[in-house]
């Protein structure tokens, strides 16, 4: 059985409809599709966080609140390190799943903690059925973690 859609386009709704293609990856529109769908993501973060469902890191001096960084096709998300959070992270990504259709590949995630024993990277890392990731990382081209080179004036 296929479904069957609708848009909300100025406030009125179109007439039904079924898709007969869908968009493959490269598809102009897609990267367009992905910034619609990870607004609906960062609805479902700040609504976690607002229950306690998900808690999230506050910055040292007055800095903000973080929980979540996006960036094209990628997705950071950062919170205090207890087995509950990791829980509900999942939780709440499979939801997103099921919400926008939208999988998200858990063997491509990786669990990466500051100032945690590589044993509870490890633990959370299976826990949520994803990879250990390392601090030394690559992240848009840039190197993050380990040793910063400055240039001398």
């Amino acid at each position: 059985m296929d479904s069957s859609y609708s848009f909300l386009f100025k406030g009125v709704l179109t007439e039904e409809f079924f898709m007969e293609k869908g968009v493959r990856q490269g598809d102009p529109l897609s990267h367009f599709l992905f910034i619609l769908a990870i607004k609906g993501l960062k609805v479902m973060m700040d609504e976690a966080l607002q229950k306690g469902i998900f808690q999230d890191i506050e910055l040292p001096n007055f800095g903000p609140n973080i929980s979540l960084f996006r960036y094209v096709n990628d997705a950071n998300f950062v919170g205090e390190w207890s087995k509950e959070n990791a829980r509900n992270l999942r939780r709440i990504l499979t939801c997103f799943y099921i919400a926008s259709s939208l999988k998200v590949n858990f063997k491509m995630c990786r669990v990466m903690g500051i100032g945690v024993s590589r044993l509870k990277v490890s633990f959370t890392a299976c826990l949520m059925k994803c990879k250990e990731g390392d601090i030394l990382f690559l992240y848009l081209g840039m190197r993050v973690g380990g040793m910063s080179y400055r240039v001398s004036t």
